[in-house]
């Protein structure tokens, strides 16, 4: 049988990860048409308690935050128009890891690195457009680091804020626009 509706969820840095708000975008399908549908919905933990609630808009794009725990299920339950409700797993947490947010104010983006069961790791936060380094820093793994990056400081366009490990390898990803 063919789905009523298709949900996907985006992660805002790739993967949620247990004990740190987790920021994830939602998107809601018409499976014929691939038309994004607007609607409303809520995240259930274990099937009983709702622990976040969502709303869709323009291309059935929406977004929601909530904070993962250990051993718990997650599920997103969306109804549209008088059809039945159709619930869909959101992919598991992780337990070791890092969190990317990015905030965006009038003329900043705000960075908040969180890290889980990463203490003694280097990461850097390097923002770059067009392949040059509009900003770089090293950060520890300790979880918390907010970061203000001026806008006008970042040029315009597609700007990327990557995280990499000490290995120099990417870790986590987040595209702005400005």
């Amino acid at each position: 049988k063919k789905p009523e509706i298709v949900i996907d969820f985006f992660p805002e840095s790739g993967n949620l990860l247990n004990n740190v708000s987790n920021t994830v975008g939602v998107r809601v399908l018409d499976p014929v048409s691939q038309k994004g549908i607007n609607t409303t919905g809520y995240i259930i933990a274990d099937g009983k308690d709702t622990i976040s609630r969502f709303t869709t808009q323009r291309f059935g794009l929406g977004k929601f935050s909530f904070t993962p725990v250990p051993r718990k299920k997650y599920t997103a339950c969306v109804k549209v128009g008088g059809k039945a409700i159709t619930s869909e797993e959101l992919p598991a947490a992780i337990n070791s890891g890092y969190a990317l947010h990015v905030d965006e104010t009038s003329n900043a983006f705000n960075v908040t690195v969180n890290a889980q069961n990463r203490d003694n790791e280097k990461i850097f936060l390097v923002a770059h457009k067009d392949a040059e380094n509009k900003f770089v820093k090293q950060l520890s793994g300790s979880s918390g680091s907010t970061i203000e990056l001026k806008k006008s400081e970042l040029g315009t366009g597609v700007i990327y804020f990557t995280l990499f490990n000490q290995h120099q390898q990417p870790i986590s990803e987040r595209l702005v626009f400005i």
